[in-house]
């Protein structure tokens, strides 16, 4: 998990826990820097993790070596 989505959840799951945890709900964190989402249970234990494809977005930059055609 990059430093940004360590950021998040240290954020967010305070915020989130007790209503998680009423309504046993789960909360996702998509770390861009990676390509990986995070799904955490109620309890904000992690549940399971999986890479993704992402897209770039607007306000991202991009950092690669690679030069697409355009």
């Amino acid at each position: 998990m990059s430093v940004a989505a360590k950021k998040a959840y240290a954020t967010l799951l305070p915020a989130l826990q007790k209503e998680m945890k009423e309504q046993n709900k789960y909360f996702t964190i998509v770390d861009k820097p990676t390509s990986t989402i995070f799904v955490f249970n109620p309890d904000g234990t992690l549940l399971d993790s999986s890479f993704v494809v992402l897209g770039k977005a607007m306000g991202d930059f991009y950092v690669g070596q690679t030069d697409f055609a355009k």
